[in-house]
């Protein structure tokens, strides 16, 4: 199947009807048949009434406003002008009655592809904002980070779409972090690559209540390794077309991947502590960067976590030992951080007034401009968008 082919749902209950739509459809240039259960979101989906009752009316409906499918064609025995109005008011685009006609079926998705490539009917193209987090050891918070920046983007503007990718390998625990429970995550895309095309993508991400998407670690030991540098590179391509933001959480690896992640990402979150070893990794750190991509240091926003105003180590000490700024202080609250990650909930919820989630909204709102449309400009002779950053 080729990737750009558009997928076509067919619930049909006629044997002798679905044959002959899969053979028309599957005859034509840009069309598949594609019955896969795994996926949650078709193009096009064909459907035959039965009787036209208000029940089976309201299915329809039901279908057209899940997002589900893109476009909904109707075929029936009969169709009065009563029922055509009706489903036509729906939002339905194409109606056959029987005996099918292949001349109306073919001319109904010509029609369709049409109104598919229109610059009008287009999704404005994007060029997806990567913010890479990693930690200087496990245990900082690089996944509360991760997590909670990614939460406060989406609730911060509902029009902003955001996806959080999972880079822990079998100890990725982002899923538990949102109560979720992904059917589908990084085994899917490496099992095919030949299949990954961004309505793959859309199907095998898991949603959370808030708008955000997760890519679920794959929970088993060996799947991490074959996360090459040029899988990630076609995944990261086809999420910036689709999203505005891609949050991912690199953990504390720095393998050939996580530098090709780190070489095509817009922003890096250093997540530290002010304890002294934590500073002396991030140190060693900062410079490994340098080493491996001198630009990339500039990308780079220190966030310390835990942090404490009468701590031992100042905030200019730390400074100091880093000979880098300083971007974020998130305050220590253990019990509220403890019990998000236990509830499964982000922190906004758990304490919408905490300390915490004030600082939190401040470096969500550092990260993303109030006014996204005017602060970001598209060089469209390199097809990539400049961010101011603060």
């Amino acid at each position: 199947m080729n990737d750009t082919s558009t997928r076509v749902k067919l619930i049909i209950k006629s044997k002798d009807n679905e044959k002959r739509f899969k053979r028309i459809i599957e005859s034509m240039d840009g069309f598949t048949v594609d019955d896969d259960s795994r996926l949650k979101r078709f193009p096009l989906l064909i459907y035959e009434l039965e009787t036209g009752s208000p029940d089976e009316l309201t299915i329809i409906k039901s279908l057209l406003t899940s997002g589900t499918y893109g476009e909904v064609f109707l075929t029936a025995r009969q169709f009065n002008t009563e029922l055509l109005m009706q489903i036509m008011r729906m939002g339905v685009k194409e109606v056959f009655g029987h005996p099918l006609r292949e001349k109306e079926i073919r001319d109904a998705l010509f029609s369709f592809q049409k109104r598919k490539n229109e610059p009008g009917m287009r999704k404005q193209e994007k060029y997806g904002r990567t913010i890479y987090t990693m930690g200087t050891k496990g245990g900082v918070g690089t996944t509360t980070v991760a997590v909670n920046t990614a939460i406060m983007i989406a609730e911060k503007d509902k029009e902003l779409s955001v996806v959080l990718v999972d880079m822990n390998g079998m100890f990725g625990d982002m899923s538990l972090f949102l109560s979720l429970q992904p059917s589908f995550g990084w085994g899917e895309i490496l099992r095919d690559m030949s299949r990954v095309d961004e309505t793959f993508l859309l199907n095998i991400l898991t949603q959370h209540d808030s708008g955000v998407y997760l890519l679920s670690s794959p929970g088993v030991l060996n799947v991490r390794t074959n996360v090459t540098p040029e899988t990630m590179k076609h995944v990261l391509d086809l999420m910036r077309k689709t999203f505005d933001y891609i949050v991912i959480d690199g953990g504390e690896s720095l393998d050939d991947t996580s530098i090709e992640i780190l070489k095509n990402a817009d922003l890096v979150l250093l997540a530290t502590t002010s304890r002294l070893p934590d500073l002396s990794n991030t140190r060693k750190l900062l410079d490994s960067l340098k080493l491996i991509d001198h630009s990339s240091i500039d990308k780079v926003r220190i966030v310390v976590n835990r942090y404490l105003k009468n701590d031992d180590i100042s905030l200019k000490d730390a400074e100091k030992a880093l000979s880098h700024k300083v971007f974020w202080t998130i305050p220590n609250d253990y019990k509220t951080a403890m019990t998000s990650i236990n509830q499964g909930k982000p922190l906004a919820r758990i304490a919408p007034r905490a300390p915490i989630v004030k600082s939190f909204i401040g470096f969500t709102d550092a990260l993303v401009s109030n006014q996204k449309k005017k602060n970001i400009t598209t060089d469209n002779k390199k097809g990539r968008s400049i961010f101011r950053i603060m």
